[in-house]
């Protein structure tokens, strides 16, 4: 799973700096890379989702125009080393930062930023290579199995297993013609489910089975999911094991 700030907070690393949260919005935000710079203004360099480190002399000097920089380049959030300086950040910037949405977080010890952006790094390319391995495997799995003449009742099967969670695949009147429980009686899973199908005011994750314009059903984790990336890319190919 990607860090979030809350996440890179937590690190062994930021610890030891001793950090203190000035501004506790977007510490759930997932961070897309850590970027390292005092230059007052980082538009040009940043795509979004970045976490920032500085030491905070454009953040003394100009508070306000510094984080609406940060919040106009899409940073989640600012993390400032003030270590044994003297110099503090003024009171007002843990509100100017929650006003506009940016988490804000102070270290009061002397922190090495190379050995924060290494453990994050890491953990992003964790990540990544998790993401692709897991594809390879969403691929493998429904090519062999459809190169065995597999049922829809395995297919389905195999999609609860890959993503351990509960599949549904149901036809255009709503009747369900597989099932595959993970964790719950398939008796609660199905209970009032044409109206709930129906209605579709939960937050499910659905994926069309069929041709376009030809569709004949729906495969349905009928609750939100934990991985939704995952659950999307599983049904998905489930949905092409079946059309087959």
């Amino acid at each position: 799973m990607i860090p979030t700030v809350r996440d890179i907070i937590e690190l062994p690393v930021v610890q030891a700096g001793e950090p203190q949260v000035l501004s506790a919005q977007q510490l759930d935000r997932p961070v897309r890379w850590v970027h390292v710079s005092d230059m007052p203004d980082l538009a040009g360099l940043l795509q979004g989702g970045e976490l920032v480190l500085t030491t905070g002399a454009a953040l003394r000097d100009a508070p306000r125009d510094y984080l609406r920089r940060m919040q106009r380049a899409g940073v989640v959030g600012v993390v400032v080393e003030l270590g044994t300086r003297i110099e503090s950040l003024p009171d007002t910037v843990g509100p100017m930062a929650q006003t506009l949405g940016l988490a804000l977080v102070v270290l009061h010890r002397e922190t090495k930023f190379v050995e924060i952006t290494e453990a994050v790094h890491r953990l992003i390319v964790a990540d990544q290579y998790e993401e692709l391995e897991f594809a390879h495997r969403t691929h493998k799995t429904f090519t062999e199995l459809s190169m065995k003449r597999p049922t829809m009742a395995d297919i389905v099967r195999a999609a609860a297993e890959m993503i351990d969670e509960s599949v549904v695949l149901e036809d255009l009147s709503h009747q369900v013609l597989a099932i595959s429980p993970r964790g719950e009686a398939a008796t609660a899973v199905l209970s009032d489910w044409q109206r709930r199908s129906r209605a579709m005011t939960e937050p499910w994750a659905t994926t069309a089975v069929g041709p376009r314009a030809e569709e004949w059903g729906r495969l349905i984790v009928p609750h939100s999911p934990a991985a939704p990336a995952k659950t999307t890319m599983v049904l998905e190919r489930a949905a092409q094991a079946l059309a087959l």
